[in-house]
C-alpha cells in the first residue's frame, strides 16, 4: 500500500514511520522538519489556490501528494488538552476538513484518524463517578473541553465524508493517554485507567490500514487494564486485535468520586 502519514515528524508519527516502513510506501507530511526524517512540508489548515496545485516547495501546495495514496494516517494537529477554541478547531477541525477533501479529490479511499479519548471524556468522567464500570463503546461524543470538542467534530467530518461518499472508509482512534515510558502513570484517574502501551497503539493503527474496511468506525487506542473505563470488545472483533500489553495501573475504585 501507499499510505500517507500527516504529522510524521510527531512522536506518534516517528513510531508509526518504524512500524509501517517495511510494509508499505510512505509519503511523509508535517508542517516541521527533523534531522534522519525525510518529510515534505506541509501547512494542513492552509491550502494553495487551484492555479498553484501541483509539485512545488510551497507548504500549502501539499494536496498533490495524495495522488495515488490508498490511505492517510492522519496524525497532524494541534495535540494540547488546554488549546483555546480557535487554536483546536483550526488544527484539529479545519486541518481534517482539508485532508478529507484533498482525499477525495485525489481518489483516497481511506482515511484514519487520531482522535483521542477527550472525544468522550465527560462520559468517562461521569462512569467513575456513577462506579458504573466499564463503559461499552462505541461512545457517543461527549467532550468537555475544546480540545475534545475539536476532535469530536473531526470525527463527524470523517462521518460526513463516508456518508456522502467522498471517501469509502474513516476510522477514528480514540486514543488514550501514551504510556511512553511505562511504569510510569499518569496523575488523572481517567489517564490512568484509559493509557495505552506504544506496542499496542503501533498494532491498532497499522490494523486500521491494513484491515478490509468500508463505512464509519470508531475504535479505542486503549491497553486493557485492571477496572479499565471502556469495554474494548468491539475494537478487537474489528481489527482482529490481540492487546500486546496489560498495564497495572494504580487501581482507582470506580465508586469513588473524584474531582475530575
Amino acid at each position: 500500500m501507499q499510505i500517507v502519514i500527516t504529522g510524521a515528524v510527531g512522536r506518534i508519527g516517528r513510531v508509526m514511520v518504524q512500524e509501517l516502513a517495511d510494509r508499505h510506501e510512505l509519503i511523509l507530511l508535517d508542517r516541521r522538519q527533523r534531522r534522519n526524517v525525510e518529510s515534505i512540508r506541509a501547512d494542513l489548515t492552509r491550502r494553495a489556490p487551484r492555479w498553484r496545485y501541483g509539485p512545488g516547495s510551497d507548504v500549502f501546495a501539499w494536496e498533490h501528494h495524495l495522488e495515488g495514496a490508498d490511505a492517510i494516517l492522519h496524525l497532524a494537529g494541534n495535540p494540547s488538552p488546554r488549546a483555546s477554541l480557535p487554536d483546536a478547531l483550526r488544527g484539529n477541525v479545519e486541518s481534517t476538513a482539508n485532508v478529507l477533501e484533498a482525499a477525495a479529490r485525489y481518489g483516497v479511499p481511506r482515511v484514519v484518524y487520531a482522535s483521542s479519548f477527550w472525544a468522550v471524556r465527560r462520559a468517562l468522567r461521569d462512569a467513575v463517578a456513577r462506579g458504573a464500570g466499564p463503559v461499552p463503546e462505541p461512545l457517543h461524543a461527549s467532550p468537555d473541553t475544546p480540545y475534545g470538542l475539536s476532535k469530536a467534530a473531526a470525527e463527524l467530518a470523517g462521518q460526513m465524508a463516508v456518508e456522502a461518499g467522498c471517501i469509502d472508509c474513516f476510522v477514528a482512534v480514540r486514543i488514550g493517554a501514551v504510556n511512553w515510558m511505562p511504569p510510569r502513570a499518569p496523575v488523572d484517574p481517567i489517564q490512568r485507567l484509559s493509557a495505552v502501551g506504544v506496542a499496542d497503539l503501533r498494532t491498532i493503527l497499522r490494523l486500521c490500514l491494513e484491515r478490509p474496511l468500508r463505512g464509519y468506525h470508531v475504535v479505542y487506542g486503549i491497553s486493557p487494564v485492571p477496572n479499565g473505563l471502556v469495554d474494548l470488545e468491539a475494537t478487537r472483533r474489528l481489527l482482529n486485535w490481540s492487546p500486546l500489553e496489560t498495564h497495572e495501573s494504580p487501581a482507582v475504585e470506580f465508586r469513588v468520586t473524584q474531582a475530575l
